[in-house]
């Protein structure tokens, strides 16, 4: 018997951004789009399932996504870096500490991101904020949110939209 390799749903968001150059060569606006960072973003229903992390790594390389945002990781302090990690990509994570939940995101090479902790109104909810600049553009800083808000949350749910919006 080979382990079943779990399916998952994927959603890949590409971000663009549009570059105003009022010096046009007739005088003009002229509009163009660069590209920026490229998201990934993945409802696991667990990582620590056997060929998971081995999946993830794959489509990274094949979406060339710089950054894969996580949820319901279902990691826990017992799943160690060693063995969760993927090679060129930094992992940050917000385990839930018991079963299930948890937030995570794999942050490829080229791109400069750190956790940044700011207050939330209840420490149960599920959200990790990055900042994050990409190497061919550090005057952009971009600002991402990595949530999970479970079916049955043990908070009030007006305390998760109150998280996301201050």
């Amino acid at each position: 018997n080979e382990p079943r390799i779990p399916t998952v749903k994927t959603r890949i968001l590409l971000l663009n951004c549009p570059n105003i150059d009022r010096n046009g060569p007739d005088g003009t606006a002229q509009i163009t789009v660069s590209p920026c960072l490229t998201l990934l973003l993945l409802n696991a229903t667990s990582m620590a399932k056997t060929g998971a992390i081995e999946l993830l790594e794959t489509e990274l390389k094949l979406s060339k996504c710089q950054i894969a945002l996580i949820t319901e990781s279902w990691f826990t302090n017992k799943h160690s870096e060693s063995v969760v990690s993927i090679c060129n990509y930094q992992l940050l994570r917000r385990d839930r500490g018991s079963r299930g939940g948890g937030v995570c995101a794999y942050i490829r090479g080229d791109v400069s991101c750190v956790r940044v902790d700011l207050n939330t109104v209840n420490d149960k909810v599920e959200i990790m904020w990055l900042k994050c600049s990409y190497h061919d553009h550090f005057d952009q800083l971009y600002y991402v949110a990595c949530c999970y808000h479970p079916p049955k949350a043990c908070y009030n749910t007006d305390d998760f939209v109150e998280t996301l919006s201050s």
